[in-house]
């Protein structure tokens, strides 16, 4: 069930973002890594700005760790028995949020 989970979540998240599966769904265990956007202001800060803007302002917990180098990174999503299609959904609909206010705060910069 955490696989099918993996998989279904990673979908939704594709879809929010327009993002392409980086990995056949053959790969995939109980988690998967989802590319997101370049961070538009990478300041060498160990602690991401966006994971913990999800945390603050949605109260969701998931790492945004660096992909090969900054200002690339990925989004690691991790299915367990307490987790729900509804809570990646809510995990989908923040990371839109925050991610447009990303690029909003860094035109208007």
């Amino acid at each position: 069930s955490n696989r099918a989970l993996a998989i279904a979540g990673r979908d939704l998240v594709l879809d929010a973002l327009g993002v392409t599966a980086p990995a056949p769904e053959s790969m995939i265990g109980s988690m998967a890594s989802i590319p997101l956007p370049d961070d538009p202001s990478p300041a060498g800060d160990p602690l991401d700005r966006l994971s913990e803007a999800l945390h603050r302002k949605h109260g969701i917990e998931v790492p945004v760790p660096a992909w090969r180098r900054s200002p690339e990174r990925l989004l690691r999503l991790s299915a367990q028995q307490y987790n729900s299609l509804g809570d990646v959904g809510a995990l989908a609909a923040a990371l839109v949020v925050e991610l447009q206010r990303e690029r909003s705060t860094h035109l208007t910069s």
